[in-house]
């Protein structure tokens, strides 16, 4: 059945690229629509620009537990997303609702309602969601509204109870403030096969913020990233991988992680490869340091045994700078060897 939509696809694509047609302004009649047309052979037809329909291999999976890594995300989206939508919907009744309200007071007491009706309404269906799954509707919520769900928390209930629910979350190791980049999961993925399809080899970035360094999940964060990303390579693609530990809070800012704290990160990555894939490729991915790099704090980072290199920024627009930089790792490197 796929085989047939695709073949129907290729012919009504072929057919219209074959049309050497006259463009001709759009027309419209007194019930219709106005539509884009061309003419063909004499004869004036809708003229409609189809998307480009990306079609992949099926996916083959190594063993069992890569492919319940690879569809563990498409059920949890499956289970929150619905309740995404519900709270998007509930907000804007709120909201619309609260704007026919005659003064503050009303409105307090209004929103004292929509939160014992949320509570009784949601706490069951919260309380059956997975730690992974709840995180997921935080960001989910921030994609439908617009807002993270700590803006809607302080918009609705105040900066206090904000706060509350930000510092409750935290003991948990989740974040109110966590918004949706679409580019964090499935698009990167794509684009990493792209990369290697195209015979080069892909950096793959990853690193915490502020506030998951704070919250002490930094090393799962970062390993978290690479396995969202390698679960869905083979052995040979993973191979080729050069991945870099690059704090977001150590981006541009002249802070730097501490030669330690960048020999955990890269460790707990290369353990994870490890695991995932065996030696031989833990042992081949090279395995980068990025974030406020300079020749004063090279050497002390290179020398860590499981930092490979570093993804240098900022320094890296002085030509002097960089060549200190090079001729530290160098030295550094060959000692280690």
């Amino acid at each position: 059945m796929k085989t047939c939509f695709y073949i129907l696809i290729f012919l009504g694509l072929s057919f219209f690229s074959e049309i050497h047609a006259q463009q001709v302004s759009p027309v419209t009649s007194g019930k219709g629509y106005r539509v884009p047309v061309c003419v063909y052979e004499g004869d004036t037809i809708p003229c409609i620009t189809l998307r480009n329909i990306y079609v992949y291999p099926k996916l083959k999976f190594k063993n069992k537990r890569q492919e319940r890594y690879h569809h563990k995300p498409v059920r949890d989206v499956k289970k929150t997303l619905p309740l995404a939508k519900q709270i998007k919907q509930s907000l804007i009744e709120t909201y619309e609702y609260m704007e026919t309200l005659p003064n503050q007071k009303a409105k307090e007491q209004h929103m004292k309602m929509v939160e014992k009706g949320l509570k009784e309404q949601y706490t069951a269906r919260m309380k059956k969601l997975t730690f992974s799954q709840g995180k997921l509707l935080i960001k989910l919520v921030n994609r439908e509204c617009n807002q993270s769900s700590y803006q809607l928390v302080k918009a609705f209930m105040g900066p206090f109870k904000a706060g509350f629910y930000q510092a409750f979350a935290a003991l948990f190791g989740a974040s109110l403030k966590k918004e949706y980049h679409p580019e964090d999961d499935a698009n990167i993925v794509d684009q990493v096969r792209a990369v290697l399809a195209a015979g080069m080899q892909p950096i793959l970035c990853v690193g915490e913020s502020f506030e998951e360094r704070r919250q002490g999940i930094e090393l799962d964060f970062a390993v978290g990233q690479v396995r969202d990303v390698t679960r869905d390579l083979n052995e040979e693609q993973a191979a080729k991988l050069i991945v870099a530990y690059e704090p977001v809070w150590a981006i541009g800012t002249g802070m730097v992680a501490t030669p330690q704290s960048a020999q955990d990160a890269a460790n707990a990555i290369r353990n994870d490869l490890k695991t995932t894939f065996g030696t031989k490729v833990s042992d081949s991915v090279r395995i980068l340091y990025g974030g406020s790099v300079t020749s004063k704090n090279a050497a002390e980072l290179i020398s860590q045994p499981d930092v490979d290199g570093f993804l240098i920024g900022g320094a890296a627009l002085d030509v002097e700078e960089l060549a200190k930089i090079a001729r530290l790792a160098l030295k550094s490197t060959k000692s280690r060897n």
